[in-house]
């Protein structure tokens, strides 16, 4: 059996990471797309909300590698 709190307007999450939100967005480019991401999320008021802020960094290192390896023209 399963116990549940409730509380008046209090934000509740599911599952064993918490996770609220995954922003995804499009652009021309990798930077165009991070740009798409930051316009969805810049407004979030989530308490204790806890993000990484070096995604569009990996995500442009991992872009650069696996061209540079041929896997992308």
């Amino acid at each position: 059996m399963m116990d549940r709190v409730q509380e008046q307007d209090a934000l509740c999450t599911a599952g064993i990471n918490g996770l609220v939100v995954s922003p995804i967005a499009v652009g021309y480019t990798p930077e165009g797309a991070w740009k798409g991401v930051e316009r969805l999320t810049k407004d979030l008021k989530i308490p204790n909300m806890q993000c990484r802020d070096d995604m569009e960094e990996r995500t442009l290192k991992r872009l650069k590698s696996i061209t540079e390896m041929g896997w992308l023209q």
